[in-house]
């Protein structure tokens, strides 16, 4: 993954130009939809609705709306990287030699990202705001 978190990710957005802010207050119900499907539709931004009503926290919109935003947030360049990653991953083939086995191993390298990454929970950043 290119970024460790939606953070991360939100603010290479807003530096690049891509992300909208919105501080006036908004109904999540209806109001929110219809200027995300507008916004998306002209092929804007994506938002992050700072003031939602009846919420203390903010709401990001269409962060992943556009293939450029996407590809941004998997750290790719086009979407045929990671189909020639998984093809490669698909195709096990008995290594030959000893640069047979360091490919192989580079291969199994790049999946140390995929399984879930554990962490304690008084350092987990989605247990910042606990509402009970």
């Amino acid at each position: 993954m290119a970024y460790d978190d939606l953070r991360s990710l939100l603010r290479d957005l807003e530096r690049d130009g891509d992300l909208k802010r919105v501080k006036a207050e908004v109904d999540p119900h209806l109001e929110v939809g219809e200027i995300v499907d507008r916004v998306n539709k002209a092929g804007g931004p994506a938002l992050l609705f700072e003031n939602v009503k009846g919420s203390s926290m903010p709401l990001a919109m269409n962060v992943f709306g556009t293939d450029r935003r996407l590809l941004k947030a998997l750290g790719l360049k086009s979407y045929s990287d990671i189909s020639d990653k998984i093809a490669g991953l698909l195709k096990p083939e008995l290594p030959q030699g000893f640069v047979g086995v360091r490919e192989a191993f580079g291969k199994l390298g790049s999946m140390v990202h995929v399984p879930p990454k554990k962490v304690k929970s008084d350092d987990a950043p989605v247990q910042e705001v606990v509402l009970k």
